[in-house]
């Protein structure tokens, strides 16, 4: 079912299964709570891009997430939604009243073969401020997304909320982890962490990462190496890391 146009709402306890969404002038889809997501276009028709947010509005994209405990696709065949070709971010959570909620087996930022860049034209997915405890990927077999090939960063991470997790993701490369397929800037970006987002020493809440600390946490917290970079640079990383250990401890 291809909807033109025209876009989808959900709650308590609704599924949005197996729709095309496209050319809509608000959030493709936007959900509340209890709700699930799978196997959806969104964005595109898996290899044009088709945009969601034609109005352009800066809270709002392909899909936006505005209450809690929804799961946006999943790791059986065929339940990851594609969503990509999106103006603004593929996934808004939107502040707050976004938490506990789950992103996985979702291709986003790239067309249905997992390969070819169909970015959305910001970040594949944007945690506005305040949102919490949401996981995106997960240690399951099929329970990572793939998020390249965005305009800006692949997750963006306002902060001030805390508890999300980032979970053995694919970012920066194709689906398949073998390719490369970079986002235009950072693979992820964590702005201000709240509780349970600090990294590299710092030790209060909502504060920004120097630049270096930055890139030592955006390259290793997905857990893999399958983040658009070098073994090199994740060979330098953690050696830089060791180094503020040590100079921490002195």
């Amino acid at each position: 079912i291809v909807l033109d146009g025209i876009g989808v709402s959900g709650g308590n306890g609704s599924s949005i299964t197996g729709l095309t969404i496209i050319n809509y002038a608000g959030n493709g889809v936007i959900v509340t709570s209890n709700s699930t997501v799978k196997g959806c276009k969104i964005g595109t028709d898996g290899t044009n891009a088709l945009p969601n947010n034609t109005a352009l509005s800066s809270n709002s994209g392909g899909l936006k997430i505005t209450g809690d405990h929804n799961t946006i696709g999943g790791s059986g065949t065929g339940e990851g939604n594609i969503i990509s070709g999106n103006n603004r971010s593929g996934i808004v959570f939107g502040g707050p009243a976004a938490f506990s909620n789950t992103i996985i087996g979702n291709i986003i930022g790239l067309a249905a073969d997992g390969k070819t860049p169909l970015p959305n034209t910001e970040h594949g997915i944007r945690s506005k401020v305040g949102a919490y405890d949401n996981t995106i990927g997960g240690i399951g077999t099929g329970q990572g997304n793939a998020i390249s090939g965005n305009t800006k960063y692949g997750i963006y991470i306002e902060g001030g909320g805390g508890g999300n997790q980032i979970l053995y993701n694919k970012i920066g490369t194709t689906a398949d982890g073998v390719d490369a397929a970079g986002n235009g800037n950072d693979g992820i970006a964590i702005l201000g962490p709240g509780k349970g987002e600090q990294a590299c020493g710092e030790t209060g809440d909502g504060r920004m990462l120097e630049a270096a600390d930055r890139l030592v946490y955006f390259k290793l917290i997905t857990g893999a190496f399958r983040v658009g970079v070098s073994r090199l640079q994740v060979t330098q990383a953690l050696a830089e890391i060791d180094k503020r250990i040590r100079q921490l401890s002195a």
